[in-house]
């Protein structure tokens, strides 16, 4: 029988409540869940999933590890503060964020696939590992993606707002860790509360202190950029490759148009001369 580790979710999330003067009833509205959960959370019946989780933390600003991990209620008042210090100085996000991950028997990564029926469901699941197991996975042996340096997820793309990358390209990104690492025009799938699972080109207006925006931009010029707040984006993905069923259409390049005029002036002389 395995052996499971000892939490202190249940005081914790009791005293934190009571500490900002909260009610059950209000917390739960607070979190959108029912009264009877957070019931069942504070008696140790049940754990709350990670989504829940991790919106219990941002209220009460505490990073994840230590409201699993530390008795919050027997630390001084110091140690509590410098907590509250370290979760408002996470501007990476690492203390929020849970990746679940799928691995084989060896014990290596596999990529995740999120097709586009899938992509709604993510925005809830993509935190759940019981969710992410039920998506399919693949191994892709390419030394460019190797998984032993970097995990990988797969998004099926959707709309032509990223032209010539068609709908229904799948696109294999790499999980970015610190949001402050995105690039300026370069390729990301940016999951938010917001604007869903998308795959844009972006420009970093993040601020020192974790606050800011990043503007998304799309490759086909009929679509509009627009912002995304930091609070509101959920996971950053580095576009890496790209896998489509399509072929693309063939370009007319400068050459042929060159040829083909050249192909014009002679057959007007022809013209002229009969």
């Amino acid at each position: 029988m395995g052996h499971k580790e000892k939490t202190f979710i249940s005081s914790n999330l009791r005293f934190l409540r009571k500490e900002k003067n909260m009610t059950q009833e209000e917390l739960a509205q607070e979190l959108n869940i029912g009264r009877h959960s957070v019931g069942s959370y504070e008696e140790g019946r049940a754990e709350p999933k990670i989504d829940t989780m991790m919106a219990i933390c941002r209220l009460f600003e505490i990073p994840v590890p230590a409201f699993v991990e530390k008795q919050l209620s027997e630390v001084s008042k110091d140690e509590l503060e410098m907590i509250r210090g370290e979760y408002k100085a996470d501007i990476e996000g690492k203390n929020l964020r849970v990746l679940p991950v799928m691995v084989n028997e060896d014990g290596e990564e596999r990529i995740t696939v999120v097709p586009q029926k899938a992509a709604a469901g993510y925005l809830n699941g993509y935190g759940d590992p019981e969710y992410i197991e039920n998506l399919p996975t693949f191994n892709l042996p390419l030394p460019e993606l190797d998984t032993k340096y970097g995990t990988y997820r797969t998004f099926q793309v959707s709309g032509d707002s990223m032209l010539p990358i068609k709908p229904g390209s799948y696109i294999i990104a790499q999980y970015l860790e610190n949001f402050k690492d995105i690039k300026d025009d370069e390729v990301y799938v940016i999951v938010s509360n917001t604007e869903g699972v998308v795959l844009k080109r972006t420009k970093n207006r993040i601020n020192k202190d974790g606050s800011g925006t990043v503007l998304l931009k799309s490759d086909n010029p009929a679509y509009s950029s627009y912002e995304v707040k930091v609070e509101d984006i959920k996971e950053v993905w580095k576009a890496k490759a790209y896998i489509s069923l399509d072929f693309p259409d063939p370009e007319i390049t400068l050459e042929r148009i060159s040829t083909i005029v050249m192909e014009l002036q002679h057959e007007v002389i022809k013209l002229k001369n009969k």
